[in-house]
């Protein structure tokens, strides 16, 4: 349920305990199930929730709809190379505060990090690279993806370009709505010079 995820965004971004958002409305316990998908919830709760946390939830619906579109499109213009499209777009997302929320995050940030590759900024790029090799638990598309990234990172730093792409056993390329898998043949390390 997505209004339970965008409260519980809110909630947080706000700095307010469950409790607190939920005197009067419902118990504590029914706000952490709302959060977490798990109960029902009425439309009048939902409002309610809403206008404590000053909120219209119609509103953020149709942002987070809009964030996934914009992040596919995005990461569509950088690698098509299309310079003006890239920036407008990143622009546009910026405006959105659930860019921050847990399902957008770890792929805004990775695109993020191919943008500055792609713009020329490639110290940002490194401190983004950096922060996502803490990450934890990453998905075989985050994982591939990042792996990605590293490599195109390298070969615009360094001699040493197949480093990170070696590793990389699987590339998974969007192309359409159709997903496109092939073995990345093996690479010998290639000192450059």
């Amino acid at each position: 349920m997505l209004e339970g995820k965008i409260i519980k965004f809110y909630r947080e971004h706000r700095e307010i305990k469950q409790k607190d958002l939920g005197e009067g409305i419902c118990s504590t316990t029914h706000i952490s199930k709302i959060e977490r998908g798990l109960t029902e919830v009425s439309k009048e709760t939902i409002q309610l929730l809403s206008d404590r946390l000053g909120i219209q939830m119609e509103k953020e619906l149709e942002n987070y709809k809009s964030i996934d579109s914009l992040l596919k499109e995005w990461h569509e213009s950088i690698i098509k190379k299309l310079q003006n499209k890239a920036d407008s777009i990143k622009k546009r997302l910026e405006g959105f505060h659930l860019l921050q929320i847990q399902d957008f995050y770890r792929t805004y940030t990775l695109i993020l990090s191919r943008y500055h590759i792609f713009s020329g900024e490639n110290q940002l790029a490194k401190r983004l690279i950096k922060e996502m090799e803490m990450w934890s638990e990453l998905s075989p598309y985050e994982h591939n993806m990042l792996l990605h990234i590293k490599g195109i990172h390298h070969m615009r730093i360094t001699s040493k370009p197949f480093q990170y792409l070696r590793r990389l056993a699987w590339t998974t390329i969007l192309t359409g709505n159709v997903i496109m898998i092939w073995p990345l043949p093996t690479i010998p390390f290639i000192q450059m010079y």
